[in-house]
């Protein structure tokens, strides 16, 4: 057994755990992406092709879009609007046959669920007009939705405290991701 233990062995264990209860992982060096984009698009299309079989690739990315666009005048509104869109989904009606399908980001309902849930460590997401980068150390997306962010710190570091992780993720995450 180790004397000391890093933040890398706690995250480790954090993974570990979820992946004990059933959540897919993936290393955030092995998604290709840009790094501006938050959602992990393969396993949004995944999760609405198994759940909407009809849906052609072009109604996919109308849908991703959809979500991906969502728009409010402040930065409060979009959070709330992207809440509302993620939690009650929303009507789509296909533009080449007029087809209407009830939209649902997360299955919340089934027994059955279709539901892709995926831990990711060391996610670098950029931002700025340098493209600087920042690196939550485990993120929670369920259907390639981020919605969680764990800020790991070693409490045998005396600098590390817990209003650094908290202070990191609501200042420096929310400002800047």
């Amino acid at each position: 057994m180790k004397g000391k233990f890093y933040e890398s062995d706690y995250e480790e264990a954090l993974i570990d755990l979820l992946q004990g209860q059933g959540w897919e992982y993936t290393h955030g060096g092995s998604i290709h992406r840009n790094n501006r984009e938050v959602l992990l698009i393969d396993d949004m299309k995944a999760y609405l092709q198994s759940r909407y079989a009809e849906l052609k690739s072009e109604d996919l990315d109308e849908v991703i879009n959809h979500l991906r666009h969502t728009s409010g005048q402040t930065h409060f509104e979009l959070v709330r609007n992207t809440f509302y869109l993620v939690r009650d989904g929303y009507r789509y009606t296909r533009h080449c046959d007029g087809k209407i399908f009830d939209i649902e980001y997360i299955d919340f309902d089934s027994d059955d669920s279709k539901n892709i849930f995926r831990c990711v460590n060391q996610f670098e997401v950029g931002y700025g007009q340098r493209n600087d980068i920042r690196i939550p150390d485990v993120m929670l997306f369920v259907n390639g939705i981020p919605l969680c962010i764990f800020e790991l710190k070693n409490p045998a570091d005396q600098n590390a405290t817990i209003a650094n992780a908290y202070d990191q993720i609501h200042t420096r995450y929310k400002r800047d991701i």
